[in-house]
């Protein structure tokens, strides 16, 4: 994901706020992100300065814009079975 694209990200989560019946229904978000000073560019923008707790399959944090946990994969084949709702970015530079 470039740094364009996830700050694209970083508003809609945002913005998500003023949706309070859609926020209500999101259960978690994965991330995959194999990259570790990626993933920790990505939490500190959505997580803050919340340490992130290692689990299962990765890294998890609270976000800080909604009230829901994000959970960093390194690979998406340990996104549980049933929760993937995938947007995917393939950049050419």
């Amino acid at each position: 994901m470039s740094l364009f694209q996830f700050g694209l990200f970083l508003i809609a989560v945002q913005t998500l706020r003023n949706f309070k019946p859609m926020v209500a229904s999101i259960e978690a978000i994965y991330m995959v992100e194999a990259s570790p000073y990626l993933r920790e560019a990505q939490k500190m923008l959505l997580c803050g300065q919340v340490e992130m707790e290692q689990v299962a399959i990765g890294h998890r944090a609270r976000c800080q814009y909604i009230d829901v946990d994000i959970t960093w994969c390194e690979d998406i084949k340990s996104v549980p079975k049933g929760k993937a709702f995938s947007c995917s970015y393939s950049v050419n530079w």
